[in-house]
């Protein structure tokens, strides 16, 4: 997530941290209604600069793939 904040840091109106169960982890783009990578859809968490290569394709987010 810091290096989505570091890289975005100019563009980043929001970010919420929700408080739940079960190790959630999902990054929503709010501004284009999106997940871009969710921990319960793909069963692990994000490698290394793998959110910034989602939120900069576009690709259609969680489970698109990489």
């Amino acid at each position: 997530m810091a290096e989505v904040l570091g890289h975005f840091k100019n563009r980043v109106e929001e970010l919420r941290l929700v408080p739940s169960t079960g190790g959630v982890f999902e990054l929503i783009d709010l501004d284009g209604g999106r997940t871009v990578f969710s921990k319960a859809l793909e069963q692990r968490f994000p490698e290394e600069g793998e959110l910034l290569r989602r939120l900069a394709q576009g690709d259609g987010g969680a489970g698109g793939g990489d």
